[in-house]
Formats: structure tokens, sequence, C-alpha cells
């Protein structure tokens, strides 16, 4: 009878141990997934966002460069050499950045936006020092005229800051998602979790009702016997 108690007390929190097992293995993979999706947006498309930020910065410099040394043609007081340096300077910077953007794992149409970027920056660079080149042979001497020699390039920059601001847009919007995939992740673990513990807990006082009864039960009988046996030996006396 002893032999019979423990093997159910030894199931019955075997099951226990089981269920618990479950629950904990449950969220366990559960929060794994989740940090895979923390970090797939900390990585990709953050840092996708914050690369064309950076550029379409660095685009909004650079032209702005670009007017000041137009502005400054004709102007004893303006240093136009320094202001070329420092718009070059810009424009390598934006190069370095669209280089970097390009070596991010880029969607198919990300790189698409990206792929004509370098072209675009050549072929404003090559214009604005073609301008330079005549505002130092006094071939163009008012702002004007340096303006007005530009138009006909600005499209490839114009185009460039375009693509940048697509590609922040879908950057942004697969973030949105994936902030609104891991919010539902996180519901879905805790509903998880809670019916998990719910049925543990039935389980579990189930299961130690039914072994409270089977221990019961025969201690029960066991205490008839014995006092039927006081009583037979008491008669016989």
């Amino acid at each position: 009878m002893f032999a019979k108690i423990s093997t159910r007390l030894i199931v019955g929190f075997g099951l226990l141990l089981a269920l618990l097992l479950a629950i904990v293995t449950v969220g366990l993979f559960s929060v794994k997934d989740l940090h895979q999706s923390s970090e797939r947006i900390l990585q990709q498309d953050v840092a996708i966002g914050d690369a064309a930020q950076e550029i379409r910065f660095l685009v909004t410099r650079t032209r702005q460069k670009e007017k000041d040394l137009f502005l400054a043609i004709g102007l004893p007081d303006k240093d136009l050499p320094t202001l070329k340096k420092e718009w070059g300077e810009l424009l390598a910077e934006l190069n370095n950045s669209v280089n970097h953007f390009d070596r991010l794992p880029l969607s198919a149409e990300l790189k698409a936006l990206a792929q004509p970027m370098p072209e675009q920056i050549k072929a404003y660079g090559d214009a604005i020092d073609a301008i330079y080149s005549q505002i130092a042979a006094a071939q163009i001497s008012t702002p004007q005229q340096a303006d007005a020699a530009l138009e006909p390039s600005k499209k490839p920059i114009r185009e460039l800051g375009n693509n940048v601001k697509q590609s922040y847009d879908i950057s942004h919007r697969s973030v949105l998602a994936a902030q609104s995939n891991i919010a539902q992740q996180t519901e879905q673990i805790r509903r998880s979790l809670l019916i998990m513990g719910v049925i543990a807990l039935i389980v579990g006082v189930a299961a130690a009702w039914l072994i409270a009864r089977s221990i019961i039960q025969p201690l029960a009988a066991m205490q008839d016997e014995i006092v039927g046996a006081v009583d037979r030996r008491q008669g016989a006396v």
C-alpha cells in the first residue's frame, strides 16, 4: 500500500514538474524570438533610417554651402577657395555616408534607390567644379549666372534627395511594422503564459486532490481494520 502511495506521489509531482518545465521552455523561446526581433529593428531598420537621415542632413548642408559659395561671387571680403574647400569636404562626407548606406542589409527596394546615388553625387560635384573653374576664369561673375549654369545639373542632386526621402520613409514604415509585431508577440507571450499557468494551477489542484484522496482512503480503511480488530479482541475477552 505504501508503495502505491509513493508511486502516486511521484507521478503527481512529476506531472507538475513537467508542466512547470513546459511553461519555462515556452517562456524562454518566446523571449528569444522577441530579442531577435528587437535586434533586427536596431541593427537593420533603425540603422537604415539613421543612415538615410544623415544623408538628408548632408544633402541640405551641401546645398547650403553651394549657395554660400555662389553668393560670395564678386564680394572682396569672401574667401571663395575656402568656401569651395568646405563644400568639397561636405561632398566627400556625403559620398562616405552613401557608401555606408549601401553596405547596410538593404531590401531589394532600398537597393534600387541606393544604386544610383554615387553617380548622382558625382554628376552634381562635377557640375560645381566646372562652375567654380568658370568663376576663377572670370567667365561667371554673379550669383545669378552661377545658379543659371548649375540649373541643368540640379536634377541629380534633387533625385538623390528624393531617393533618400523614399528610403527613410520605407525604413520608418518597417520600424513601425516591426514595433507592431513585437507588441503582438508580447501580448501572445503574456496570453500563452497566463493560459499555461491556469492549466498548471487546475492540474495541480486536481492532482493534489486525487493524491490526498488516494492516501486518505487506504488510511481510513486501515483505521477501520484496526478498530475492528480491537473490537473483536475486546469482544473475545
